[in-house]
């Protein structure tokens, strides 16, 4: 991976120690953060420059339906009893494994183009063991790398074998 030195940006740390820098480097060596200062001298590596940009750690979402990017707006005034009529009862029965890898994709994007690279998603358009095993495979594609924080879908995951299952739930 190497070297990469963030420059000149206004850094919100999240550090109490470190603070807030107005203007500041961030060193990263092999994708880990290895040094916040106000300045640091480094000529061998990858330069970014933030110069009149904020500098801040990923957000976090704790409430996320990566599926349901492809419904965007589409229940906004609804009710809750409307919404599980129409929404979760209704159009995620009709999903097939191509919308689920979709809505993931386009959800997890939309994530991160709002600074969220945390999730918790709740996948509930997978209804059933058989649906998941159908559709297991498109979804684990697009979610691998977070599906053991994936709420709704923990109960049926243990219906799968456990050598179907990605290598971070295949404990569960």
């Amino acid at each position: 991976m190497g070297r990469i030195l963030v420059r000149g940006g206004h850094i919100l740390s999240m550090d109490p120690r470190i603070g807030i820098l107005e203007q500041g480097d961030i060193l990263i060596e092999d994708g880990v953060i290895a040094q916040i200062a106000p300045s640091i001298p480094v000529t061998d590596a990858e330069i970014i420059d933030a110069t009149d940009h904020i500098v801040a750690p990923g957000l976090i979402d704790t409430h996320r339906h990566t599926w349901q990017a492809l419904l965007r707006g589409l229940a906004t005034d609804m009710t809750t009893s409307e919404y599980l009529v129409r929404v979760r009862f209704g159009i995620s029965r009709a999903y097939q494994p191509a919308d689920i890898k979709l809505g993931n994709t386009l959800g997890a994007l939309d994530a991160l183009n709002g600074g969220v690279t945390t999730i918790l998603d709740f996948s509930h358009s997978i209804n059933t063991p058989a649906m998941l095993t159908r559709r297991s495979k498109a979804y684990a594609t697009q979610v691998s790398a977070r599906c053991s924080a994936t709420a709704s879908s923990k109960a049926h995951l243990t219906h799968l074998p456990i050598s179907r299952r990605c290598r971070a739930c295949q404990r569960l």
